[in-house]
């Protein structure tokens, strides 16, 4: 099935969560120290945000329907097979990663970082719509679409029960370099060589009755930060901010298509680090992020269109607080929550950008010489 560019996913995250608000700020690792961290990302969509008729509105998982899906044939057959577009495509789709990260001070004021990411995606398509999509299949094996060029059903692939993709994804590598003790510079890269997961060029079925999702993202992304940290006294308040470069990339997912240009994202944020006696620490901190249009390329013309009402910001607030018992270990919880209603957080990610109403977060982290 084919779906248009502007369908959003609208995600609610619990559980490690390596993309919650970034905590910014110009320390970096002194020379020769080791930092992991083991962190997991658990999303579920709740919503699906819709480009339709011209107007971008979020509709829930039971409201997006076949109507929504730019399918040639479906959009033929909907009024016989599809009850007017009216059927139901999917009841969830989860994503669950898990993260290896690796941090090391080549000096006192060099921090290399690499990030290794393990993808497990679930989309458990509906029951009508399997059934309708099996109907279509019989309907064309009697012979009835020869006249839209399908001698039988089988070119008509049908939808498994859930279709999965399992596999590693894309490595980001980052550097952070600490010019004094209130100017810093982060600059990070995912994609080339690094893109280690199934993009949409890649994908293949996992068996007869299973349908793979990628695990990797359509583009390359570059981001670079620069960090400041503000002295009142005794009390440092850090300021970040970063802008994320999309590369162009092909959509493919669930039989999409074409070439996207995805829009730049800009962060910026105030942030600060308050401590509760001598083995915890409190980090409040406002967000906003801003993306620009997404692109969508014309096969026809080899042009590039704007994506009407792709562009979004939001205001996030987090608040993070740290135990560390010990010098080498750490331990944090966190929570981030939207002040804003439309929000395109993230790098780009099937069928669009994320969505993230609210985050609980929590993890370890272990230092080593």
């Amino acid at each position: 099935m084919r779906i248009k560019l502007k369908t959003l996913l609208v995600l609610l995250i619990f559980g490690f969560a390596l993309k919650s608000t970034i905590f910014g700020s110009t320390q970096t690792l002194p020379k020769g120290v080791f930092k992991f961290d083991a962190a997991q990302v658990n999303l579920d969509f709740t919503k699906v945000g819709q480009e339709e008729d011209g107007e971008f509105k979020y509709v829930s998982a039971s409201e997006f329907k076949t109507k929504h899906i730019n399918n040639a044939l479906i959009q033929a057959l909907s009024a016989s097979h599809f009850n007017n577009g009216e059927t139901q495509v999917a009841e969830w789709y989860k994503r669950d990663t898990t993260y290896f990260n690796l941090a090391y001070g080549a000096s006192d004021k060099l921090t290399l970082s690499i990030s290794i990411p393990y993808v497990k995606k679930t989309l458990r398509y509906h029951d009508d719509y399997i059934a309708a999509m099996q109907s279509v299949k019989d309907f064309a094996d009697a012979g009835n679409l020869v006249g839209l060029g399908i001698p039988d059903g089988s070119s008509i692939p049908l939808p498994p029960e859930e279709a999965k993709g399992h596999d590693f994804g894309d490595i980001k590598i980052g550097a952070k370099y600490n010019f004094n003790k209130s100017w810093a510079l982060g600059l990070s890269y995912q994609g080339g060589l690094l893109k280690t997961g199934n993009d949409s060029t890649e994908l293949k079925a996992l068996s007869d009755d299973q349908e793979q999702l990628s695990t990797g993202y359509m583009a390359d992304f570059t981001t670079l930060a620069l960090y400041y940290d503000h002295y009142v006294g005794k009390q440092v308040i850090s300021f970040l901010a970063a802008y994320e470069h999309s590369s162009i990339g092909h959509e493919g997912t669930l039989d999409n298509d074409y070439f996207v240009n995805a829009g730049d994202t800009t962060t910026i944020q105030v942030s600060s680090a308050i401590k509760l006696g001598n083995k915890f620490e409190l980090l409040p901190a406002l967000t906003y992020v801003q993306t620009g249009y997404d692109q969508k390329k014309d096969e026809t013309t080899g042009e590039w269109d704007k994506v009407d009402d792709s562009e979004s910001a939001a205001t996030i607030a987090g608040l993070k607080l740290t135990y560390k018992p010990a010098i080498f270990f750490n331990a944090w919880i966190g929570y981030d929550v939207t002040l804003s209603e439309k929000v395109a957080r993230g790098s780009y990610e099937y069928p669009g950008r994320l969505y993230i109403p609210e985050i609980l977060s929590f993890g370890i982290t272990l230092y080593a010489k």
